[in-house]
């Protein structure tokens, strides 16, 4: 555990303290609650070990920071076409296996997962505006195959796309 259960006990007081004070109706609690915060930040810096980065370090952070929203920017906006980690290294200026373990590192799933995964958060999108054909949904969203998305569809949800839509239309009914 990180902190001592009276620790524990102490944060959760001062947490509780200033959603209380922030609530409060009056002028005099909002300044209550700025001490609290500043007093909760100060315990916070007592209690949990922390680095203080040199100026090296903290451009070695800096530039790690920098590339990888450059490669999710990447693809977040390139989703719907082919993209290879090959040209992301290119582009990079770093070889392939560098850059599929920075990305493995950084991002806790590898190159070809992170683009499945924005492709699918995009596909469900598209899922949601049932008018569209599950064609179109694939194309607008990166997967080259109808039967590839309804498989990682079903392993995801234990559902199939057409009782995904069905269940999300009875919840709108119901709103």
């Amino acid at each position: 555990a990180l902190l001592s259960p009276e620790q524990n006990d102490e944060i959760a007081r001062r947490i509780l303290q200033i959603v209380d004070d922030y609530s409060a109706s009056d002028k005099l609690s909002l300044f209550y609650c700025m001490g609290n915060i500043f007093h909760l930040f100060a315990r916070m810096l007592e209690y949990v070990p922390y680095h203080e980065l040199n100026r090296a370090e903290s451009y070695a952070h800096s530039k790690k920071a920098a590339r990888l929203r450059r490669i999710t920017e990447y693809i977040d906006t390139h989703y719907s076409s082919r993209i290879t980690l090959a040209e992301l290294a290119k582009s990079e200026g770093v070889t392939l296996s560098y850059l599929s373990h920075f990305i493995r590192d950084n991002l806790n799933m590898n190159f070809r997962d992170y683009v499945n995964n924005v492709r699918f958060e995009k596909a469900l999108k598209y899922i949601a505006d049932s008018s569209l054909p599950l064609v179109d949904v694939c194309l607008e969203s990166g997967f080259s195959d109808v039967k590839y998305l309804k498989r990682m569809f079903k392993k995801r949800f234990g559902c199939t796309i057409k009782e995904y839509q069905e269940s999300m239309s009875g919840k709108g009914a119901q709103a």
